[in-house]
Order: C-alpha cells, then sequence, then structure tokens
C-alpha cells in the first residue's frame, strides 16, 4: 500500500485577518512561498515563520493516523542543505 502524506499546514493567515482580497492573496502567497523555499533550501528559521507556533502535522500510513510535532518536524530540516524539492502557487480567485 503506498504511504500518503497529508499535511494539514496551520498557516498564519488562518488568524482571522480582515485584509482586503489582494492583501489576503499576498499574505498567503508570501506565507506559502516560506515554506516552500524553507524547505527545498534547507532553512528552517523561514519554514518557521510560515506556521502557527502550535501546528501539527498528520500523517497517514498503512491506514493509521500519526501525528508529527510541528517543531520537530522543522528541526528535520538540515540548515543550507538542499533538497530535491521543486515548489509552485497555482491560484485562482473566484467572484462569488
Amino acid at each position: 500500500m503506498k504511504k500518503a502524506l497529508i499535511v494539514l499546514l496551520t498557516l498564519n493567515f488562518l488568524l482571522g485577518l480582515k485584509l482586503n482580497a489582494q492583501t489576503e492573496m499576498e499574505y498567503i502567497n508570501s506565507n506559502l512561498m516560506k515554506y516552500i523555499e524553507g524547505t527545498a533550501n534547507g532553512n528552517p528559521d523561514k519554514l518557521r515563520d510560515a506556521f502557527h507556533k502550535d501546528f501539527k502535522l498528520f500523517l497517514i500510513e498503512d491506514d493509521t493516523v500519526k501525528t508529527i510535532d510541528g517543531e520537530g518536524y522543522i528541526q528535520r530540516v538540515e540548515r543550507g542543505k538542499k533538497y530535491n524539492r521543486i515548489g509552485q502557487i497555482f491560484a485562482q480567485v473566484c467572484k462569488i
């Protein structure tokens, strides 16, 4: 059975900020880029800045849900190590 990793990111933008739509998108994109760059370039400080201080990750492995402490996840990123990761943000704004 394939292992699946589901990451529930509790990013800073979930803190209930009241911003206009453009500013919200910029803020969300900024946090996502911190995550992408932090994990790709071995920058735990940038990665830490993308998340809420108490975030948790949930991993589904062999039909079992496991929880990983956020700080433990960040500490696994080796400072300065280049990881073979490519990240890109795809966004679409819809009017409702």
